[in-house]
C-alpha cells in the first residue's frame, strides 16, 4: 500500500516494509485509542441511561406500591365497619333472644317448681302483714298519744 505511494527507487524494500510496518502499528494503536475511548463513552453513557431509568422504575414502582396500600386499606377499613356493624346487630338479636329465652324459661320453672295457690297465698299473707303492721303503727302512735 505504501509501496505503491512512494516511488520505486526512493527507499529500499526493507525501508518501505518498515516504514509500512511502523505506519500499521501507529494507525492500530490510534484505532484501538479511539475504540477505547468510545467504548468509555457508551459506557458512562449506558451506566448514566441504566441508572436513569431505575430512579424512573423505582418511583413508578414507589407510587404504585404507594395506591395498592393505600386502595387496600381503605378496602379493609370497610370490612371492619361491615363486619362490626354486622356484630352490632348480631349481638343485639342475640342479645333480644336470649333474655326471651331466659324469661320464658324463668316462668316455666317458676310454674313447675311453685304452685300458684302457694304464691297466691304468700301474696295474700305479705298484704295481710302489712295491713297488721300498718294498724299496729297507728295503734301504737294513738296509745301514745293518749297516756
Amino acid at each position: 500500500m505504501l509501496k505503491d505511494l512512494i516511488p520505486q527507487n526512493l527507499l529500499s524494500e526493507e525501508s518501505l516494509n518498515t516504514i509500512e510496518t511502523a505506519f500499521n502499528e501507529k494507525i492500530k494503536l490510534h484505532v484501538e485509542s479511539a475504540l477505547t475511548k468510545q467504548d468509555n463513552l457508551y459506557a458512562s453513557k449506558l451506566t448514566s441511561l441504566l441508572e436513569a431509568i431505575n430512579s424512573d422504575h423505582s418511583n413508578k414502582l414507589t407510587k404504585v406500591v404507594e395506591a395498592i396500600d393505600q386502595n387496600n386499606s381503605k378496602k379493609l377499613v370497610n370490612i371492619v365497619k361491615k363486619y362490626e356493624k354486622e356484630l352490632n346487630e348480631s349481638a343485639g338479636t342475640f342479645k333480644s333472644q336470649l333474655v326471651e329465652s331466659l324469661s320464658t324459661y324463668i316462668d316455666a320453672y317458676i310454674d313447675e317448681s311453685i304452685p300458684t295457690l302457694a304464691i297466691e297465698e304468700a301474696t295474700k299473707n305479705k298484704q295481710a302483714l302489712a295491713v297488721l303492721e300498718g294498724l299496729r303503727k297507728t295503734l301504737a302512735i294513738d296509745s301514745a298519744l293518749m297516756s
